[in-house]
């Protein structure tokens, strides 16, 4: 068995013991909805989907990314209780879409273009016992020459990763909300 193979096996051991003691505590499902892609052909739409405090924001609020806390030290933003293979629903256009969370609470559809034009439109993403939530999804017009596909590491947020130590506390320890853009980016 290799190394990668045990860290999986024990982060979901970890995890189905902490479903079970946030189940006991009463904490609830939340999804947070994330910003999906298309093109004219077919388009994908992510989420996530957490368990939850009952009393947090992101359990109370539609909308609220019950994985985004900003002023959160970065460590706690791995130390999550993933509900797995949890059913969910999506809306977006005239077509609903049926399915389950990976093993790591992940929504992750890939589906037909229903008709949606280029620009911006919005899914809706449902679960039993939570607010619904929205992911953005932007359909690609064709007929553009150039597009961007950027990565956040170092070239929208400073992490200095090819210094480990550095990345590794700026990951780790340093507060979510401290992040630094880097220069210029949002102009760009």
């Amino acid at each position: 068995m290799a190394f990668s193979d045990i860290v999986r096996k024990t982060e979901q051991t970890i995890n189905k013991t902490a479903v079970k003691y946030a189940s006991k505590r009463g904490w609830v499902p939340a999804i947070s909805g994330y910003t999906g892609y298309g093109s004219k052909n077919s388009i994908r739409i992510f989420g996530r989907v957490l368990a939850v405090d009952p009393e947090s924001p992101s359990a109370k609020q539609p909308g609220a990314h019950p994985d985004d806390r900003p002023e959160q030290r970065g460590w706690r933003q791995f130390l999550t209780v993933q509900l797995t293979d949890f059913p969910f629903t999506v809306n977006i256009g005239d077509k609903e879409v049926h399915a389950q969370t990976d093993a790591n609470g992940y929504i992750d559809i890939s589906m037909d273009n229903p008709g949606l034009e280029p620009g911006w439109h919005t899914a809706k993403i449902s679960i039993q016992g939570a607010q619904d939530a929205t992911a953005d999804v932007m359909v690609a017009d064709s007929d553009r020459p150039v597009g961007i596909i950027s990565d956040i590491d170092d070239t929208i947020l400073v992490t200095w990763l090819p210094r480990a130590m550095v990345a590794a506390w700026n990951s780790w320890v340093k507060r979510t909300n401290t992040r630094m853009p880097v220069d210029g980016m949002a102009a760009f």
